[in-house]
Formats: structure tokens, C-alpha cells, sequence
């Protein structure tokens, strides 16, 4: 009979495996009185359907015993509940040792094989292929080796250690051409910066140029008249025609110099606004340069970060494929090695 030991291991199986365990018809599991029970289909389909009224229905016909597995009530017919030859572990299964109990004939997977210690492998062996000649057999079965998948994951860290330095070379590249286009656009900057200063200190110039202008005119102007009414005192009204054409003839030499004087001025200074514009869109320019490489950098830097999360995700496909393979390549050396026909596929 199975000991409080073997219940309390099967309690690590999963539900599947579990419900194999059932006895006499049990062979699904279901909530029966708010615990998990061995019901027969037909019972499980009541419950499925009916919910509580199934419940009630496995209740009122199952057997209601502990099935010695699990520890789980059973209710399977009643009539089937008698003591008889069957063995307290359902028929068609091998019991491993305490710590677990599997279906005979069934092929297991690489970490289910892998997990059992060499006694319970053989148990397993034995149980599922038989036990002549085992003995034998067990003497020259290697099991598995670990070598392998040491390879596996030292090319995967390595993968991975390479990709995360190519991640670093690459975001250090962008770091450093961002720096060294934000050092020549702000040689630029200063250059206009300098630019613009001496374009204001030009037009500065060309306005106190305006005002001598202005000044000396006057001062012509007015040394002019004084000359014109000194010569009209002297020479009485004989020669006052004479005064005056001169006096004309010199004001409208004045004003001509003038107004020359300040069409070079303007002149002068349209050419330095026009030089101003420049500058001005020499700046806004540069800003526009800025914004582009700062965008440069984040997208440089955001596709190393994309290009590692790739690599990564690759070298780890890369590696759980290269681990399904050698533990398929292990499993089907070992059923080779044991002459057995791989009737079940890996779970």
C-alpha cells in the first residue's frame, strides 16, 4: 500500500498526471464538496453541467474512499469499491520510488529523465522496457551530459557579452559626432556672434556719420549767409545781385553734398541690414543643425538599443534551439542505446 511519504510526493505532480492516478473508473478530476476529487467521465460531465447537483450526484453514488495515490477523495462506482487483487498503484503505471509515480510505456521528456537520480532511472527502464537484460545495459548508458549545454551557454554570454559591448561602441560613436558637431556649429555661432557685433558697431558708425554730415552742413550753411550779408554791408546795393547768386550758387552746393552724403550713408546702412538678415539666418540655421543632430543622437542611440535587444533575443532563440536539439539528440541516444521504439512522442 502507498505510505503518507508517497501521497505527499504525488502532491507535486500536476493535475494531468494526477488524475492518471485515479482508480477503478476515476479518471478525471473535479471540486466535489469544495475539494479536488476523482470523479469518473460521467461524473465530471454531471458536475461540468449541473454544477452543485453534480456534485451531489458523485457524492450520492461514488464510493467516497481516499484513493492511496493522492490522498484525494475518489468516487468511483460503488460497487467496484471492494477490496480485490488490484495494487494500491493503478494498473499501467511504474512507481519510481517517494518521489514519483509515472504511466508504463510512456516516453519521457530530457528534464523529466534528467531530474531522476540513477536508482529511479532504472526503476524506469526497467518498469518501461523490462528488466531483462537491464542490468546490463545500465553499465555502458551514460546518461546525460551536461558538457554540451556548457557550450551552449558560454556561446550564448558571449553572444551576449559582445552585443552589449557593439551597443556601447555605437551609442559612444554617436555621443562623440553629436559632440563634435554641436563644437563646430558653436565655432559658428561665435564667428556670427562676432559678425553681428561688428555689424552694430558698422551702423553705429554710420549714424554718428549722419549727424557730422547734418552738423557740417549747417555750419555751411550758416558761415554762407553770414559771408553773403558781410559782402552785401560792404559793397552797398551795387554789387547785391552778385552777393546773392554766390550765396545761392554755395547753399546749393551745400545741400548737393548733403544729400549725397546721405544716400552713401543709407546706402551703407541697407547693405549692413542685409548682412544683419544673414546673420540672423545663420543663427537659425545653426539651431536647426542643432535640433538634427540632437534627434540624430537619440535615434542612433534608440537603434543600438534596438539592434542589441534583436541580438539578444536572437543569441537566446539561438540557444534554446541549440538546447531542444542536443536534449532531442541525448533523449533519442538514450532510447537508441536501451533498443526501445519511440512509440510516445516527448511530452
Amino acid at each position: 500500500m502507498a505510505t503518507n511519504r508517497d501521497i505527499v510526493a504525488t502532491r507535486k505532480l500536476n493535475e494531468n498526471r494526477k488524475a492518471s492516478l485515479g482508480r477503478r473508473g476515476d479518471t478525471k478530476i473535479r471540486e466535489v464538496g469544495g475539494r479536488k476529487s476523482h470523479v469518473t467521465a460521467l461524473e465530471a460531465y454531471r458536475i461540468d453541467v449541473d454544477g452543485k447537483a453534480g456534485e451531489e450526484y458523485a457524492q450520492r453514488v461514488g464510493a467516497g474512499t481516499v484513493n492511496p495515490l493522492t490522498g484525494m477523495p475518489e468516487y468511483h462506482d460503488k460497487e467496484t469499491n471492494a477490496e480485490d487483487d488490484d495494487p494500491a498503484y493503478p494498473q499501467g503505471h511504474i512507481h519510481l520510488g517517494a518521489d514519483v509515480t509515472v504511466g508504463k510505456g510512456e516516453r519521457q521528456d530530457y528534464d523529466f529523465l534528467k531530474s531522476l537520480t540513477e536508482n529511479q532511472l532504472a526503476n524506469y527502464l526497467g518498469g518501461t522496457f523490462g528488466k531483462e537484460g537491464m542490468q546490463d545495459k545500465m553499465q555502458w548508458i551514460e546518461g546525460f551530459q551536461e558538457k554540451p549545454f556548457g557550450y551552449i551557454g558560454e556561446e550564448y554570454s558571449q553572444a551576449s557579452y559582445q552585443a552589449g559591448v557593439t551597443r556601447g561602441e555605437e551609442r559612444e560613436r554617436a555621443m562623440f559626432d553629436f559632440k563634435t558637431t554641436m563644437g563646430e556649429l558653436g565655432s559658428e555661432k561665435e564667428a556670427l556672434g562676432l559678425q553681428r557685433k561688428g555689424l552694430g558697431l558698422k551702423t553705429q558708425g554710420l549714424t554718428a556719420q549722419q549727424g557730422v554730415l547734418g552738423r557740417s552742413t549747417a555750419r555751411g550753411l550758416t558761415q554762407a549767409r553770414g559771408s553773403s550779408d558781410i559782402a552785401a554791408s560792404r559793397s552797398g546795393l551795387a554789387t547785391s545781385g552778385t552777393i546773392t547768386q554766390g550765396y545761392e550758387a554755395q547753399t546749393k552746393n551745400l545741400f548737393q553734398d548733403y544729400t549725397a552724403g546721405s544716400k552713401d550713408i543709407q546706402r551703407q546702412k541697407a547693405g549692413v541690414q542685409l548682412e544683419q538678415r544673414g546673420v540672423d539666418l545663420g543663427f537659425r540655421d545653426i539651431t536647426r543643425k542643432e535640433g538634427t543632430a540632437q534627434k540624430g543622437r537619440i535615434l542612433s542611440q534608440e537603434e543600438a538599443q534596438t539592434k542589441y535587444v534583436s541580438t539578444i533575443r536572437g543569441a537566446d532563440l539561438d540557444r534554446r534551439r541549440s538546447e531542444y536539439d542536443e536534449k532531442k539528440r541525448q533523449l533519442d541516444e538514450l532510447y537508441a542505446d536501451i533498443a526501445a521504439v519511440p512509440a510516445y512522442g516527448p511530452e
